[in-house]
């Protein structure tokens, strides 16, 4: 039994697992503890219809009787993306979206909740939008169309929960990216461990011993894992760097 321990194959596979339980430990412990926050996300940012500068002078566009330079659809979710419940009594001030001065919002309406039984009551104004305070179990989402006219660059929310900092925007996470490079180094340090004790000593005939094998193994998922990261990385950033400010075809 002793003599197993001893061998480098089983001493690097510890130390492996013992990694490997640690990082679990605080997933878990990340995951359990207790979290309060409300995120949104601009699902789509369309322009029906604009006037060009070129054009103004020229050509009207009424909407209801009602002059306009141009029309905007924006669709909007919202939902708790924390592992607490938010009450009704929770909000000091609910949740709203409010727009730049000189745009109008002219219809607003709930396009979907997940669940389907989710309260959303909208009240609607020039300017902006409330959703009247509910209960919102974890996960709970509220999907809100809106047509705006002569919208600007921004939307922004607004709110006063008990143990929510903000409503934050939506960012894709870099942490997979991040705990894939993390798992790169693990096995790229095995495979490097596993091929030199499976070097030969000075003045003896190559043999190399099973331990090469899964060194070259450990190197291969390593390199995997590298190449996983690089890709998950740059998607999160390429996504949060188009989320600073709506363009003209969406957030």
């Amino acid at each position: 039994m002793l003599e197993i321990l001893r061998d480098p194959l089983w001493q690097a596979i510890g130390v492996a697992l013992a990694i490997a339980a640690l990082a679990t430990s605080f997933l878990i412990y990340s995951w359990q503890r207790s979290r309060r926050s409300v995120t949104y996300d601009v699902i789509s940012w369309t322009h029906l219809l604009t006037v060009r500068e070129e054009l103004a002078g020229k050509v009207q566009v009424l909407y209801e009787g009602e002059e306009a330079k141009s029309l905007t659809l924006i669709t909007i979710k919202v939902w708790n993306s924390g592992n607490q419940p938010l009450l009704a009594s929770d909000f000091e001030r609910p949740i709203a979206f409010r727009i730049e001065q000189g745009s109008q919002i002219l219809t607003a309406a709930v396009l979907e909740t997940d669940p389907p039984g989710v309260a959303a009551e909208l009240e609607q104004y020039s300017d902006g939008i409330v959703l009247k305070p509910a209960l919102i179990n974890p996960a709970d989402s509220i999907t809100i169309k809106l047509l705006v006219k002569d919208m600007g660059k921004i939307i922004w929310p607004d709110a006063r929960i008990t143990g929510v900092k903000a409503v934050t925007l939506f960012r894709e996470s870099t942490r997979p990216g991040l705990a894939l490079g993390f798992a790169a180094l693990v096995f790229v340090g095995i495979s490097a461990y596993f091929i030199v004790a499976s070097l030969p000593a000075r003045g003896e005939r190559p043999m190399f011993g099973n331990s090469i094998y899964f060194g070259l193994i450990a190197l291969a998922i390593g390199f995997a894992c590298l190449l996983s990261a690089e890709i998950s990385l740059r998607r999160a950033r390429r996504r949060n760097a188009r989320l600073k400010r709506p363009g003209r075809s969406g957030a």
